[in-house]
């Protein structure tokens, strides 16, 4: 008999009632069995409470950590549990913060113009500036306008705007350079755009809440969009490009005072994509300024693109190599733009998969 046999063997006869003690035996194996079972789901409740103290121990160190208060921490958690999410993700991933929160806002009656901290937006508001979450590295993406910061630039439609006030329940833009936007309609959705460093450039859809004035309105108050539309440009095409490079001041400020027309620029183009172009130009550009480009390539004309000034280096004879950003691209000008660019990739060799402007 092999060993195994003999060790089954002497369990069986181990566990087989005696004649003089009836059905004891197994009697005393089941309480044996249900013993160790017993114990069992003891330790594995032991195991689960050690967790949820850890986990409770380390959650009361990140609210103290943040000066997060007792009402703001029941709401984190109220907010977690009907999102079904662990609240320490909540607080440690800012990306499930605006999903989580962006949830529990759209279930909230949107607050007056007047009053942004009615409700659960202020207690929300409190907890972006306690995590920290109002400062958004610029390498991470943005999910939500309500996401932006003061000073943002932004374009809407043919007009450039600057975000003056960001809270939960909407953010205020204000017009550039004396100018006005096309449409303040209270409850109709304006397309803005914004490029965000060299990072992506991003489109939203916001409902106006408010115009001053109502015509032609130079300050708008924007209800927040919670899906942002992103092409990450670091991923466009940029292709080799020649041809002359008319540029003009878009707020009427001079672009160089010392040149014959202080309003205009000209330059030769170096290389171009949808997120910008590279131009060669006597003119040194001041970085950060708004200009409206025109050029003719591969047998179209682009006229008055919008474009912003991200660097502007000297180079030798005089020349100066500047790098321009595509702010507020009409659609149908950056499709046309787009589709020139994919055949120019597709038949010259010397094109490459690198960022421009």
């Amino acid at each position: 008999m092999r060993p195994v046999d003999e060790f089954l063997r002497s369990v069986r006869m181990a566990f087989r009632p005696a004649d003089d003690e009836g059905g004891l035996g197994w009697l005393w194996a089941l309480a044996v069995v249900g013993l160790l079972s017993a114990l069992l789901v003891l330790r594995r409740l032991r195991l689960q409470r050690r967790t949820q103290r850890n986990a409770a121990a380390a959650f009361a160190k990140v609210m103290a950590d943040h000066n997060i208060g007792a009402a703001d921490q029941q709401l984190l958690r109220r907010m977690a549990a009907r999102a079904g999410v662990d609240p320490m993700r909540v607080v440690t991933h800012p990306d499930v913060f605006e999903t989580v929160t962006a949830s529990e806002l759209a279930a909230a009656a949107p607050p007056a113009v007047d009053a942004p901290d009615e409700g659960v937006f202020a207690p929300v508001g409190r907890l972006r500036v306690g995590l920290g979450f109002h400062v958004v590295p610029h390498h991470v993406p943005l999910v939500t306008t309500r996401q932006l910061v003061s000073g943002q630039r932004l374009e809407l439609g043919p007009a450039s705007g600057e975000v003056a006030e960001v809270n939960e329940a909407w953010f205020i833009v204000n017009a550039l350079a004396g100018a006005a936007f096309v449409s303040g309609a209270v409850g109709q959705k304006v397309r803005v755009a914004f490029t965000r460093g060299s990072e992506a450039r991003y489109v939203a859809h916001c409902p106006v809440a408010a115009a001053e004035p109502l015509r032609a309105p130079r300050r708008l108050t924007l209800r927040h969009d919670e899906k942002l539309e992103r092409v990450q440009l670091r991923s466009a095409v940029r292709v080799p490009a020649r041809g002359a490079v008319d540029l003009r001041s878009r707020t009427g400020a001079p672009i160089a005072p010392t040149a014959s027309d202080p309003g205009a620029a000209r330059g030769e183009l170096v290389d171009l994509s949808v997120g910008g172009l590279a131009l060669s130009t006597e003119t040194p550009l001041p970085v950060g300024v708004s200009l409206y480009a025109s050029f003719d390539w591969e047998g179209a004309e682009y006229r008055d693109l919008p474009v912003f000034v991200i660097d502007c280096a000297p180079r030798p004879r005089g020349l100066h190599l500047a790098r321009l950003e595509f702010r507020g691209l009409p659609a149908g000008e950056e499709d046309r733009l787009a589709a020139a660019i994919a055949r120019r990739s597709a038949h010259g060799p010397e094109s490459e998969a690198t960022p421009s402007g």
